[in-house]
């Protein structure tokens, strides 16, 4: 892990992809960064990335592919993690930014159904099912940084493993609908069908959009639905009120 410390005017470099980023100026909460990068690298702020995204899917006739759409969900997640962590004077932790341009090709490890425990009652407790390790342990990391704490699971199986046995349930599921062994909507599925889970808040956090999954929006399916890349404000914004409700 790299943890770097950097004062207005210093930068912060990526040789093997030739990006630079510089801290331009300091003002009370707001930080200002200038990155250099190769021209055929898009350098956006992260509210323009829903246009780019809508903009690359005219170009190619058609929607973004569920690959493009994990590795932009990440890019822009790492981005926020990085700006939420100058924003409260905390020295930035750039190894998230590095796993999300690092070639996201897939996970070499199999998946395994242990989950984290959590043995006591929390205020504020989500949980992220995501089969790719790097997207789950960046939202992960930006949750907390709103005061959640965080479990996560690689598929549904050890999604449902964690709520028969953990003593403690989480306030909301951050569920991602194509996963090995067994996907969101089977997920969903059986969440609903049992009574000891009824008033379970689901989210869809997916590349793939509503209409491409059997699976509804309401009380037999899931609360609310993010296609990625997400806007991740909005989400934190998104859970907040639904659990206040």
């Amino acid at each position: 892990m790299l943890v770097l410390s950097r004062k207005a005017g210093e930068a912060i470099c990526f040789p093997a992809l030739d990006i630079t980023i510089t801290v331009s100026q300091l003002r009370g909460r707001c930080v200002s960064l200038g990155v250099e990068a190769p021209d055929d690298i898009q350098i956006l702020r992260k509210e323009l990335v829903p246009k780019l995204t809508r903009r690359m899917a005219k170009k190619t006739g058609g929607d973004l592919d569920h690959r493009t759409r994990n590795k932009l969900n990440s890019i822009g997640l790492s981005l926020n993690i990085l700006l939420r962590q100058l924003e409260k004077g905390i020295e930035p932790d750039l190894g998230f930014f590095k796993k999300a341009i690092a070639d996201l090709s897939g996970l070499d490890k199999s998946l395994e159904d242990a989950t984290p425990v959590v043995e006591e009652p929390v205020d504020k407790l989500a949980m992220v099912v995501e089969d790719n390790e790097n997207e789950g342990s960046l939202l992960a990391a930006f949750l907390k940084g709103f005061g959640y704490q965080v479990v996560t699971a690689l598929d549904g199986r050890a999604a449902l493993n964690f709520l028969d046995y953990a003593p403690v349930r989480p306030d909301i599921i951050l569920l991602d609908m194509n996963m090995p062994r067994m996907n969101g909507p089977d997920t969903v599925r059986v969440i609903r069908s049992r009574d000891d889970l009824q008033g379970m808040k689901l989210f869809a956090v997916s590349g793939a959009s509503e209409g491409e999954m059997d699976i509804s929006i309401g009380d037999d399916g899931v609360d609310r639905w993010f296609q990625k890349p997400i806007e991740p404000m909005e989400l934190v914004a998104q859970i907040d009120r639904e659990l206040a409700a």
